[in-house]
């Protein structure tokens, strides 16, 4: 984190008009901390403030959502975007409202909160391309990432003279707060944010606003968040700054550089932002611009993409050799290390970070995921019977059956000997069960072909477990264990079969696996 010295400090604790959150913010911020958090207790305190209450409404029924039925009731949308996404709409609308001025200081506040607004329409876009838990948490870090220009704006009078030699150049900017008070308004807003009390996350991302990759973090989750709040920032510049063109192509490059975001997933990024600002500047009563300005904006710097790829093509053949194949090689390197070597399926090590990146987005959407232990029956059998080098042609080719059915978002992987696990986000019990069967049928109708010519038939056992519906577990390894429990009851009850938690097997099930 960057530090603040003492001087600066206090300097701006002196300051009378210094942003406080609303009492609604703190009451709600307060309440989400405890470990026993009530939802009743959440919509009661949103509830006391009408307005506030609207503005949630209104969102959750948005299409920024688009649930199938009207919510009409906030303890109804409290439980079914659970209670940090609603949290982090609350604190939206009430920071918004209660720190926007509309008096004649020399900081352009309309501009400061298009920006900010946009960053947050942007940051929740990159978090669902790149299906990130906690979309609505995103909104709020990036939409908060720059509130150190409001705090220095309020408490320091040069600061007016130090934005207007920037003259809208945010990296500019920041450089000269650095060389005026030592630290840029990013590390005030951290500071701010740890006043408020709000998430480390939240602080580390503001902090790091300008060097995502500079971030001392080691979740790969939270590293990643952090770079969408970073990029967020370059993504609004595009609709605020003069030179749409070049703003366009910086976002580009760091989306390529800090998410490996290629320009086709940048073009269409920037497409769900420009159809989503609309719909924001009414929620929340800011002018983001009317739709024909987003529009046309959007066509600028799709203009300067096609520009970029242009340049870059006609400087491809000189760097091909060297950026090009150590760029290539790096991404090889990186995927072999999330591969089971014999399958090709992924590893431990990856479905391990699935899982709990899906686990958490599933907790924040109120979406079910399934997941799916199969398991070779009588493994050991073939081994003995047919060597070694066949049991590797069997699991080779059961794990490509398995990975054959899955969609592009589900995961397959290799768990270990003779399992494997399948991750399902978005998927309930039933749908879970029944690709479990179609897989059984598959397997066991599949004649597997060895290298001497001769096939051999094998069967699987599968368990399945879904958080979210008849059962909802604290963590990923109470539903791992819930579903391998599933895998032990369809071995011991003769194999070759389905088991689904909720039918045949509990909990506290004691039985073991049959060998």
């Amino acid at each position: 984190m960057q530090k603040i010295s003492d001087d600066l400090r206090l300097r701006i604790q002196a300051s009378q008009s210094l942003p406080s959150l609303p009492a609604v913010a703190l009451q709600i911020l307060e309440q989400c901390r405890k470990p026993d958090a009530s939802v009743a207790e959440i919509a009661r305190l949103i509830g006391r403030d009408p307005a506030l209450t609207v503005k949630v409404l209104k969102v959750v029924n948005s299409p920024l959502y688009g649930l199938r039925s009207r919510v009409t009731t906030l303890s109804h949308s409290v439980t079914l975007l659970g209670l940090n996404a609603v949290r982090s709409i609350a604190l939206s609308f009430s920071l918004i409202r209660g720190l926007r001025r509309t008096d004649g200081s020399s900081f352009d506040h309309l501009c400061y909160w298009r920006r900010s607004i946009d960053a947050a329409v942007a940051a929740q876009t990159l978090a669902d391309h790149l299906r990130l838990p906690n979309r609505e948490e995103v909104f709020l870090a990036a939409l908060l990432q720059d509130v150190g220009m409001l705090v220095l704006s309020e408490a320091l009078p040069e600061y007016g003279e130090i934005v207007a030699r920037a003259d809208g150049d945010h990296a500019e900017l920041a450089s000269l707060e650095q060389s005026s008070f030592g630290v840029d308004h990013a590390g005030v807003s951290a500071w701010l944010l740890g006043s408020w009390k709000l998430p480390d996350l939240h602080q580390q991302a503001a902090d790091r606003s300008h060097d995502p990759q500079s971030a001392e973090v080691t979740d790969p989750v939270q590293r990643k968040i952090i770079s969408v709040v970073a990029l967020s920032a370059l993504l609004a510049d595009i609709w605020v700054v003069e030179d749409t063109e070049a703003a366009a192509q910086l976002a580009a490059m760091r989306a390529r550089e800090w998410l490996e975001i290629d320009d086709v997933a940048f073009g269409a990024i920037l497409e769900k932002i420009a159809t989503r600002l609309p719909e924001t500047s009414a929620l929340f009563e800011v002018d983001l611009g009317s739709p024909e300005a987003v529009s046309g904006i959007l066509d600028q710097a799709k203009e300067a993409l096609v520009l970029l790829n242009i340049q870059s093509a006609q400087q491809a053949p000189q760097t091909e050799a060297t950026a090009g194949g150590l760029a290539e090689r790096n991404r090889a390197l990186q995927e072999r290390s999330q591969r089971d070597p014999l399958t090709g399926l992924r590893n431990r090590a990856h479905l391990d970070e699935v899982l709990k990146t899906e686990f958490e987005r599933a907790n924040s959407r109120g979406l079910p995921i399934s997941i799916i232990f199969a398991d070779i029956d009588h493994f050991k059998k073939v081994n003995d019977s047919w060597g070694h080098q066949a049991g590797d042609r069997v699991l080779i080719s059961v794990g490509h059956l398995l990975a054959g059915g899955r969609r592009k978002f589900d995961c397959v992987a290799r768990y270990g000997g003779e399992e494997f696990v399948l991750v399902l986000p978005d998927t309930d019990q039933a749908a879970a069960t029944l690709l479990a069967e179609r897989l059984r049928t598959t397997v066991a109708e599949r004649q597997h072909r060895l290298e001497d010519g001769r096939s051999i038939q094998v069967t699987i056992s599968l368990g399945c477990a879904t958080h979210r519906e008849s059962y909802t577990f604290n963590g990923v390894a109470g539903l791992i264990n819930a579903a391998d429990k599933a895998l032990y009851a369809a071995k011991n009850t003769g194999r070759n079969r389905v088991v689904a938690l909720g039918g045949a097997v509990a909990l506290d099930d004691p039985q073991e696996r049959a060998a």
